[in-house]
């Protein structure tokens, strides 16, 4: 797993340096997405599968912005969006775990590693020219995506992180975080659309993961992310990806990269593959199931990691939406700590969406992870985590305020073995509670 997150990473970089036997993620050197649910308004079951949220239908401050100086009308023209969001937290642990140098933490969290304190955890300006898909024209698109916050700590994929080398600055003992908020090169991508069939996308360059949630807080239903997204899973990739739609209701994507995580350098000198296929039942149900495979830790071009993953959205009314998603996960060889061969780690999480009305939603996520060998959360055994919350649009009708987004959410971790508590290396606590807020303005 690449540098910064990826799905074992939040807990590898912690567990491992922290605890030793973090898994999956430190290896890779990265913790970290699949678009699993959105919150309010709850879009088409089909909307929610692809790996970039559909385009606005009417401009927002930074475009109003660009059209002072007269520039908003030609990028129009020429189908180029400039938009962008920002994100701020924070996040109450009543009984905290220490990890001595590193602070006070929450165990098995990614962008809410922090506690008990105010986070500005994203500005994000993204410049993009949707492709269009055609049977008899050629076209070309691409997406330019900046991070800066302290989530961007996590994101930088190998050979991209301009502030040292791994998931941060030292990956040894203690971590450290300087600066606290860092800056980020997330998706840099060409799309050319192919007069093929339908219309083939091919798409080239350093992209977005569809695997297990999403860095974009408006396409995940909290803001804290299920214990698969801190612990078991890619952010992005850097390769190549075909997407084609024989028809409406099915579509395949396929392409290789240079590994999770990995951009202008490369933890080993094999590929990997991926892939996915989604299919619309009817307007209200979906499924999508997706794959990726291949050598994924340092200096080891052998041994295979590979990733499941199905993912099912039933729009229930017009007002309530469920998505099931199950993932597994098989290391051939992690070498540790621990050292284990054929390593496995599954996850199964539910979620469950209702419209309350144009300013709320009201959202619940119940999730169980097995980690069979200790090596995506650090302990052999199950981990349960809950989570309640709302999405609050405090302005709906207004033209600029209804892009305002705030959620407040309780979240319970709970496992058989004691490993929460106020200390790391001696947990004496089977419970972690935290109180979390975020808010979200898009611009």
């Amino acid at each position: 797993m690449p540098a910064r997150r990826a799905g074992v990473a939040l807990c590898a970089a912690v567990s491992a340096a922290l605890l030793s036997a973090s898994a999956v993620s430190a290896q890779s050197q990265r913790p970290a997405g699949n678009q699993v649910n959105s919150s309010a308004p709850p879009p088409a079951p089909g909307a929610a599968v692809t790996d970039t949220p559909a385009p606005a239908p009417e401009r927002r401050a930074l475009m109003n912005l660009l059209d002072r100086v007269n520039l908003a009308q030609p990028l129009e023209e020429s189908r180029v969006r400039v938009f962008g969001y920002v994100e701020g937290s924070a996040t109450y642990n009543p009984d905290p775990t220490d990890a001595g140098t590193f602070g006070d933490i929450n165990l098995d969290r990614l962008f809410d590693f922090d506690t008990n304190q105010l986070l500005l955890n994203q500005i994000n300006v993204t410049a993009e020219r949707p492709v269009a898909l055609s049977r008899s024209e050629w076209d070309v698109g691409f997406r330019t995506e900046v991070i800066y916050g302290s989530d961007a700590r996590w994101l930088h994929a190998n050979g991209m992180n301009f502030y040292g080398s791994g998931i941060t600055q030292n990956i040894g003992a203690p971590l450290q975080f300087d600066p606290e908020n860092q800056f980020d090169l997330f998706q840099a991508y060409v799309d050319l659309g192919v007069p093929v069939g339908e219309g083939l996308r091919l798409r080239l360059g350093k992209f977005a993961s569809f695997f297990g949630g999403t860095v974009d807080p408006n396409l995940n239903t909290f803001y804290s992310r299920s214990l698969f997204f801190a612990d078991v899973r890619p952010l992005t990739f850097t390769g190549a990806l075909a997407t084609y739609s024989p028809n409406e209701r099915l579509t395949f994507d396929a392409g290789f990269s240079r590994g999770w995580d990995q951009a202008l350098e490369d933890n080993n000198s094999a590929l990997d593959a991926l892939g996915r296929v989604t299919y619309l039942f009817s307007d209200r149900t979906s499924l999508a199931f997706a794959a990726v495979t291949g050598p994924e830790q340092a200096g080891d071009s052998g041994n295979y990691r590979t990733l499941l993953e199905l993912t099912l959205k039933h729009q229930a009314s017009e007002r309530l939406r469920f998505t099931l998603d199950g993932t597994y996960l098989q290391e051939a060889h992690f070498h540790g700590p621990p050292d284990v061969r054929n390593a496995k780690v599954y996850d199964l999480t539910a979620y469950a969406n209702y419209l309350l009305s144009s300013q709320y939603t009201l959202n619940g996520r119940v999730e169980v992870m097995q980690d069979d060998d200790g090596i995506a959360t650090g302990i052999v055994g199950t981990t349960y985590e809950a989570t309640v919350g709302v999405a609050i649009t405090p302005f709906p009708g207004d033209a600029t305020w209804k892009y305002l987004k705030i959620r407040p959410e309780v979240r319970l971790d709970y496992s058989p073995q004691e490993r929460f508590g106020s200390d790391l290396a001696d947990p004496d606590s089977r419970t972690q509670f935290t109180f979390a807020v975020d808010a979200i303005f898009n611009f």
